[in-house]
């Protein structure tokens, strides 16, 4: 989209190209039509509604320190959603509040399934 983008442009709401780059806002803004909140996940469900139809997005966003160190050293993330965790003293459990993804950093030696197909 050529700049300066028209009055009241929400780049959600129109489709996207081919190759897309998404400087999202890093926080929470106003939809001025609706009133409510739009965060990050309104970007990642316009990138996959994209992705379906056979469109790539290239996202840049902040994260924490530690979690750039272990994907820089090559960590291989895999997503697990929310987690029942359950407790050793009494074996109580509880759903985890948020989505829990599975960080292995893998040893110089150690062949990876995902490197090796």
């Amino acid at each position: 989209m050529p700049l300066p983008r028209k009055l009241g442009y929400d780049a959600l709401k129109v489709p996207w190209h081919k190759i897309n780059y998404a400087n999202i806002p890093f926080g929470t803004t106003i939809d001025e039509t609706t009133g409510k909140e739009v965060g990050p996940t309104a970007w990642a469900r316009k990138g996959i509604e994209e992705q379906a139809k056979g469109n790539s997005t290239l996202y840049v966003f902040p994260v924490d320190y530690f979690f750039y160190l272990l994907m820089k050293a090559g960590a291989v993330i895999t997503p697990r959603g929310p987690v029942d965790w359950v407790a050793i003293e009494d074996g109580s459990s509880q759903l985890s509040g948020r989505n829990i993804v599975d960080i292995f950093l893998p040893g110089k030696d150690v062949v990876h399934a995902k490197k090796a197909a």
